[in-house]
């Protein structure tokens, strides 16, 4: 189906409204050969793990410059993608979730009990994205749309941001994206040996202070798009500038810079992609972040320790709705 639709976008497929709308896509990726910088952001958002997916340990981790390592949550996580329902024929609609997540936090204890929902809209421009959240203390759900740009990571430690999960994520509406061109250069690829608890366990990966045990992570030369991205006038954000490099086969692997105020490099974040054989589809939701300015890098939801990625039934609508979060809601 992913193929096909992709094919079909090839010649039907475009951008509407400054680029934060689709109109006549099917889908697949959305521009197959794609002619500027939205484009090809576009095609991250409609990268390709599976219909539904969920882990039982999604984990994150902050190590410091001293290699000590702080576990900041650990949860049961599912991952939705309605408009890959492997049964649809039609075209996207402009104001459906093209992905819904649902997070339930049960480690440490610090975080037990928080839940969180999100929905990422097709249209960027009237709906956008919407979140739910429920803390334990306050014993109520509500909106939570700082959930998104600029806002710390909820398991980042202070190392990335919201968008920077799996290099780029959300709403393109603060920057402009300029494609720059292509190159080749090396990214992370067909990294099994990181997913892998009996090679790479979390004691195994971060055992280094500064990046990730180098001996975890494998690459590849490959070509990849490059697009810079610059904050528009008006808008805000801690990275007045993005260059992101983008696999040019898989779109959603690749590898994202960010430059603070001054113009320098603040900090670096790669996926930890592989294969998934039971949807013909690739895990890119894996990414380490470097901060380069106090030496501190993140490990997000990382599975290895649980069992990795298990593709599921997708869940009912309701499943990822605010209400279901309140009724489990009880700590």
């Amino acid at each position: 189906m992913y193929t096909d639709n992709s094919i079909k976008n090839a010649t039907v497929c475009k951008t509407i409204n400054d680029g934060l709308q689709l109109e006549g896509c099917y889908a697949g990726i959305p521009f197959p050969v794609p002619k500027n910088g939205n484009e090809v952001m576009w095609n991250r958002l409609f990268k390709y793990d599976g219909y539904a997916l969920m882990s039982e340990g999604m984990t994150g981790t902050v190590v410091d410059t001293q290699g000590n390592n702080t576990t900041t949550g650990i949860a049961t996580m599912y991952i939705q993608y309605p408009i890959f329902d492997p049964k649809r024929t039609t075209p996207i609609s402009a104001d459906e979730p093209y992905e819904k997540i649902r997070v339930d936090y049960h480690d440490p204890a610090r975080k037990a009990g928080e839940k969180l929902v999100v929905h990422d809209s097709v249209d960027m421009v009237n709906v956008g994205r919407r979140a739910w959240s429920y803390l334990p203390g306050q014993r109520r759900v509500k909106l939570s749309p700082d959930i998104a740009y600029d806002t710390p990571s909820p398991t980042g430690g202070g190392a990335g941001t919201v968008d920077e999960a799996a290099v780029f994520y959300g709403a393109l509406d603060r920057y402009n994206f300029k494609m720059v061109g292509k190159k080749e250069m090396y990214i992370p690829y067909n990294t099994y040996k990181a997913r892998d608890p009996k090679q790479c366990a979390n004691a195994v990966a971060f055992k280094t202070k500064n990046f990730m045990n180098p001996d975890c992570v494998r690459w590849e030369l490959h070509r990849v798009w490059v697009v810079e991205a610059t904050l528009k006038d008006g808008k805000r954000h801690v990275y007045p500038k993005r260059t992101l490099y983008w696999d040019e086969d898989m779109p959603g692997i690749g590898i994202g810079e960010g430059y603070d105020s001054s113009g320098q490099i603040y900090r670096v974040t790669h996926s930890l992609p592989i294969s998934l054989y039971e949807t013909h589809g690739h895990s890119t939701d894996e990414w380490v972040t470097t901060d380069l300015a106090t030496g501190n890098y993140a490990r997000q939801q990382n599975v290895t320790d649980s069992g990795g990625w298990i593709m599921t039934e997708p869940k009912p609508n309701n499943f990822f709705s605010s209400e279901a979060l309140a009724g489990g809601g009880i700590r």
